[in-house]
């Protein structure tokens, strides 16, 4: 992704769409795993960079609703992770 947009769900009938923008500060290939800065572009919803991460496939390390469920449970027992690496 290089930036997503998204229309979120205020209530049961208002959507409003929203935008977050990443820029790639660090790659580690080794483990598969990319530092980003994000910043809110629109919209500035609840949970709004860790769904839109999600959605193009990079789930936020550690980060137990969106996240890599799998990914999640071997770095909490190889390395005791115990939070969301935001």
């Amino acid at each position: 992704c290089t930036g997503r947009k998204k229309r979120v769900l205020l209530d049961e009938q208002v959507w409003q769409e929203a935008s977050t923008g990443f820029e790639v500060l660090a790659r580690f290939p080794s483990n598969n795993l990319t530092m980003l800065k994000c910043e809110l572009l629109l919209g500035g919803r609840r949970h709004q960079i860790r769904r839109h991460l999600q959605s193009c496939s990079h789930p936020i390390v550690g980060d137990a609703e969106y996240g890599n469920f799998a990914v999640n449970r071997v770095l909490r027992r190889s390395y005791g992770l115990s939070r969301i690496f935001l």
